[in-house]
Order: C-alpha cells, then sequence, then structure tokens
C-alpha cells in the first residue's frame, strides 16, 4: 500500500538580527492546511525555523523514518531565503553565514538526494523563494538536461514549481508570499473538488502573466492528471478566508525576500498604523483556523477511542491468535524514553505533555581517595552501586480529560507452538497536532502461560491536524495492518525456518 508524504520547511526568522518573517509564517500555515485538508496525504510533516543543524537532523529524521515505505506521492514546500552558491541554489536556514554556507543551507541537489532516496511515484517541489529557478535554468545548460535524465530514470512523474526564475526575486508582504497565494488561489479557484496540479501550475501562469519582475518557472514530467487533493466546498471557502484579497497582492507593504545579509528589505510604501493593525489581526484570525478546542480533540481522541476499541479483522490473525484492547487513562506504566526524548527536543511545539522521570541503579568504579598512595597500601579500585535519574516517559494533564492516553493491544495465542505478541499505542496532543506512536512487542513465555516482553520494535510516529478527526480512521487502520504484517513476519520466519510450514500444511 503506498504511503502519500507531505513535507514542508518554513524559515520564518533568520538570525542574526532575529528578523521575523511575517509572510513565510503564514505560508506555511496555508500550505499546512491545503496538505491536510485535500486528502491526499497520510502524513503532513512541518519541520521547524531553526538552526541548520536542528533543521537537516530532523529532516534527516524523516527520510529515515519513510525509508521502507512505499511512497506513492512526496510533496516538498519551501518557503524563506534562496540564495545561489557557487552556481547551484540553496535553501537558507535560519542561522545562515556566507563564511559557512555549506553549513547553514541546504543545498538543492543534496536535498533532492535525500528526498529522492525515498523512491516516490510523483515527485513535487515547490519552492518560493528569490532566484529559485537557477537550478534548472541556467544558460539552457546540461545541469537540466542532466537532472531531466536523473528523475526519468528513477521517477517517471515529477513537478517542479519555482517562484521566480534564477535572475529573479520573489515577493511578499505581511499577508503571505505572492507565489504560495496564488498556488492556494489556484486550487480554490477550481469549479471540481479533484484538483489537478496542471490546474494550479496554469492558475499561477496566469496570475503573474502582466505582474512583471517574477516570473515562476515550471517544470512537468507526468501526464499533466496528477492531482494535490479533492476539495470539498467548505474547505475551499476555509483556505479562501486564510488568503487577501486578490485586488489587493502587490499593492502595498510590499517587501522583497532579499538574500543579501539575510534581512527584509524595508517596505516600498509604508502603510498606516490601521492597515498595519488591520494585517495583524488578519494575520492572526488566519492562524486561528488551525487551530482546535478541546472538544475538537476530545471528538478526535474518542474516535480513535471507537476504532481502536473494534479491531480489524486479519483471516489468518484471528485463527492464530486472540486479540484484546485495553485502554489506560493515564501515561502510567507505559515505559516511554524515547517518547520523553522527543518530547524534550520538540518543547517548542507546545504539547501539553511533560517528560517524567525515573531511579535506575548503575554500577562504576571508584579509585581510592589517594590514588598515589594506592600502590603501596595495596588498595584496589572498588565497584559501587549509585543512582541516577533516567527519562520514563510522560504525562499530561489532559489525561482526566480525554477518553484514553494509552492503548494496549495483546494477541494471545491459541496454539502451543505459538508466543505472545502486543502493541503500545499513545499519544501527544496540542492545540495544532496530534503526534501518534505505536511500537510492537514480542513476549517470551518464562513458564505455561507466564510471559514477559522479549523485545521491541522501534517507536513509529505520524502526525496530523487536532482538528482533523476524519484522519483517525486512517491512523488506526494504518496501525492493525502494520501490527499484523509485524507478527505474522515474525511468526512465517520462524515456521519457514523449521520447515514447519510445509510440513503442516
Amino acid at each position: 500500500m503506498f504511503k502519500n508524504l507531505a513535507i514542508i520547511l518554513g524559515v520564518t526568522n533568520y538570525q542574526p538580527p532575529n528578523r521575523p518573517l511575517p509572510a513565510c509564517a503564514n505560508d506555511v500555515a496555508l500550505v499546512d492546511a491545503l496538505a491536510r485538508r485535500g486528502g491526499e496525504f497520510q502524513d503532513v510533516v512541518v519541520l521547524q525555523s531553526r538552526d541548520a543543524e536542528a533543521v537537516k537532523m530532523e529532516l534527516a529524521e524523516v527520510i529515515r523514518r519513510y525509508e521502507y515505505d512505499d511512497i506513492g506521492h512526496l510533496f516538498f514546500y519551501f518557503t524563506g531565503h534562496g540564495e545561489e552558491v557557487n552556481g547551484e541554489f540553496c535553501y537558507l536556514l535560519r542561522n545562515y553565514d556566507k563564511s559557512c554556507s555549506a553549513q547553514t543551507s541546504i543545498s538543492n541537489s543534496d536535498l533532492d538526494q535525500m528526498l529522492l532516496s525515498l523512491s516516490p511515484v510523483l515527485f513535487v517541489k515547490v519552492v518560493d523563494a528569490c532566484y529559485s529557478g537557477v537550478a534548472y535554468i541556467k544558460d539552457g545548460s546540461s545541469r537540466f538536461d542532466s537532472y531531466k535524465d536523473f528523475i526519468k530514470g528513477k521517477h517517471p512523474k515529477i513537478y517542479f514549481m519555482a517562484s521566480s526564475e534564477g535572475d529573479q526575486r520573489s515577493y511578499a508582504d505581511v499577508r503571505g508570499s505572492d507565489f504560495t497565494n496564488a498556488f492556494a488561489r489556484g486550487v480554490v479557484s477550481q469549479s471540481s473538488e479533484l484538483v489537478r496540479y496542471k490546474a494550479i501550475a496554469d492558475f499561477v501562469t496566469d496570475a503573474f502573466e502582466n505582474k512583471g519582475g517574477q516570473v515562476p518557472y515550471f517544470i512537468v514530467q507526468g501526464n499533466q492528471t496528477e492531482t494535490f487533493g479533492t476539495y470539498a466546498a467548505d474547505v475551499k471557502e476555509l483556505i479562501k478566508d486564510m488568503l487577501p484579497p486578490a485586488d489587493q497582492l502587490g499593492d502595498v507593504n510590499i517587501a522583497v525576500i532579499e538574500n543579501e545579509d539575510c534581512e527584509m528589505d524595508e517596505p516600498v510604501e509604508s502603510a498606516s498604523t490601521d492597515a498595519r493593525t488591520t494585517n495583524l489581526v488578519e494575520l492572526v484570525r488566519q492562524r486561528a483556523a488551525l487551530y482546535a478546542t478541546m472538544a475538537e480533540a476530545q471528538q478526535y481522541i474518542g474516535q480513535l477511542h471507537t476504532l481502536l476499541g473494534t479491531p480489524l479483522v486479519d483471516p489468518t490473525v484471528e485463527q492464530l491468535f486472540e486479540v484484546s484492547v485495553d485502554f489506560s487513562a493515564s501515561y502510567d506504566g507505559l515505559y516511554g524514553k524515547e517518547i520523553a526524548q522527543w518530547l524534550l527536543q520538540n518543547k517548542d511545539r507546545n504539547y501539553f505533555a511533560s517528560p517524567t522521570h525515573t531511579t535506575e541503579e548503575f554500577e562504576t568504579t571508584v579509585n581510592p581517595l589517594f590514588g598515589g598512595l594506592a600502590a603501596l597500601t595495596g588498595e584496589e579500585p572498588k565497584k559501587v552501586v549509585k543512582t541516577r535519574r533516567v527519562l520514563s516517559g510522560v504525562s499530561s494533564p489532559l489525561s482526566k480529560d480525554m477518553s484514553f492516553s494509552v492503548c494496549w493491544i495483546g494477541l494471545k495465542p491459541k496454539f502451543q507452538n505459538l508466543t505472545k505478541f502486543g502493541a503500545d499505542f499513545t499519544y501527544l496532543v496540542s492545540k495544532t497536532h496530534i503526534q501518534i506512536f505505536y511500537r510492537f512487542k514480542k513476549y517470551v513465555e518464562k513458564a505455561w502461560g507466564d510471559f514477559s516482553v522479549d523485545r521491541y520494535s522501534d517507536w513509529q510516529r505520524t502526525e496530523h491536524a487536532t482538528r482533523d478527526s476524519g484522519q483517525a480512521t486512517n491512523v488506526v487502520s494504518e496501525f492493525y495492518t502494520s501490527l499484523y504484517a509485524w507478527v505474522l513476519e515474525d511468526v512465517g520466519h520462524t515456521f519457514t525456518d523449521d520447515g514447519k510450514i510445509s510440513e503442516e500444511s
């Protein structure tokens, strides 16, 4: 089963000095809403605006997380500063420094290599930054032909959408970038719910036809039927509410996203205090559309509770195991130090949870107090047992308000020559996102009916919008499908190695 993945990277402020880019912050919110509400992508990952090392590590983690999945549709979006460095377009990250550009930016070729390693069937890259067409259109050089040949060999379908040609800047104001706003308007302007990339590209082309100074650039290698998503009328209205009026684009407060020193140029025309206040209020109102109420979060968790409590039926699993489901109102009993570590690394994302700790014993060696005399006295180093505080899991003040915190799945064997399997399913929730975590486990039987965990799989993680409770069905379906596949693969290996399948079949 193919999985569709969207990755969004927006650099919304640059240091030093700390210069916020409200346009890029609005771009991220807009594209995030488009990706989540179009029904095309099972997973949408938003990379935070952080320093280069952290962003690169997070991107590498995403690639590792999905490297064994069959990726059908991979969508990548970037908004921020861009610059040509040594003839190649680079994505400038928050702490960009020309003196160490390789460390503080991501080159286009490096990004392509990482993304294309996932081998998607359809690869779409949308870049809203100055000079973003530089890597593909420079003087008709062979680099573009080589790139097309490389893509053709691995990925027969590709869309590359750049906000400007290689020698042009891209424009924005506080309400968002012109190109990204046009991209979104191309989605909501379609009469049909199913929206093709080609239709979006045509709309954007027409939108910039008489604008001057900025000409979007497109590369298409597909049959032009590839779709971005399906948008019902009410979803289109929600997206429209996030967009500035079409006739106001480029009129006032235009700012160039300038690559020089990573700063925003001064506005071409100053806005009045009332206009600035209106823009700020509008920006807040638009972003508020992505924030959920507690009732909406409870609806999502309630959906998960109901669906998890009715396990997906698999004929083979049903004949081999008895599936049980138990829920816990708190996170007590869940040893999830990896989740706690992830929460610490992402504390700026405002999840309603905090890490918990426990005390563990460890053995260490203590040298004699007077080491120089040890040789004379014959005193040997001593091994002593000490204690230390370590991460153990998470807790949340919302536990009392949600229908469950942890779900425990058990697969009790129906035959004496099988062992027990199980899974842990939990989540973290914020006003904007729900992070789903789950892992699988295999038990060892110490005596008849006495099982203890032998090994765990790695934690799997997927992110969804808190307001989008409709994703709960996909989440639970993928969870049970993955669990059963993991269990049956293990059982299959065991009996194939023993030769028992062919003998007993």
